[in-house]
């Protein structure tokens, strides 16, 4: 009848049924249509956990240490920082990935992005304070006015002081102290000023 619907209790009865009066000879035929997972969803299940290997692998022990994770799959990732011939670390990820698939991993990846996300931020930091230091030891540049406009609370002192001696350094072929001194500078203030809020 139109609008009529089984019970689900009763779909899934008749749905057993169906399934044991298939003929014996076409069970392969059905289960490969009804019951086994599609090929497709499991090479992007088995994709997926392979490359969750790799991002985990490329984390410092300090940080893997603080995911929850079996020793077994600890061990694996610790391991394949020893193998570099591209075989031996495809099948080797290949064993991570199996190890992936025995625990829930969304706890895992749902970490393990937030990590990604706060070494993200650290890149980003890094990369601006190298910038502002090729400004700032760049003798046509402004940059000592722009880095004081930006971050007012710098010891413009110390800063314009060791931006000369850089220049000196450099100029009498000596090691870079004073530019590794205003690279310090520089995070020091960069990141007193994040800290604030600012």
């Amino acid at each position: 009848m139109a609008g009529y619907h089984l019970p689900q209790n009763t779909r899934a009865n008749l749905m057993s049924h169906i399934i044991h009066i298939v003929p014996e000879e076409m069970q392969d035929e059905y289960d490969d249509r009804v019951i086994r997972p599609n090929k497709s969803q499991l090479r992007r299940e088995a994709l997926a956990l392979l490359e969750l290997g790799k991002r985990l692998a490329d984390l410092d022990n300090a940080k893997l240490q603080k995911l929850d994770m079996p020793q077994d799959l600890y061990d694996a990732l610790i391991e394949s920082r020893n193998i570099h011939q591209n075989s031996a670390r495809k099948r080797h990820f290949k064993h991570v990935g199996k190890l992936l698939r025995q625990i829930n991993v969304e706890e895992l990846e749902s970490t393990i992005e937030t990590i990604e996300q706060e070494l993200n931020h650290i890149n980003q930091d890094f990369h601006l304070m190298e910038r502002w230091r090729d400004r700032l030891l760049d003798p046509e540049s402004d940059a000592v006015t722009d880095f004081l406009n930006e971050y007012p609370a710098a010891d413009s002192v110390q800063l314009r002081q060791l931006i000369r001696n850089a220049h000196s350094e450099v100029l009498k072929n000596k090691p870079p102290k004073s530019s590794r001194a205003l690279f310090k500078l520089i995070r020091t203030t960069i990141e007193e000023y994040q800290s604030q809020g600012l």
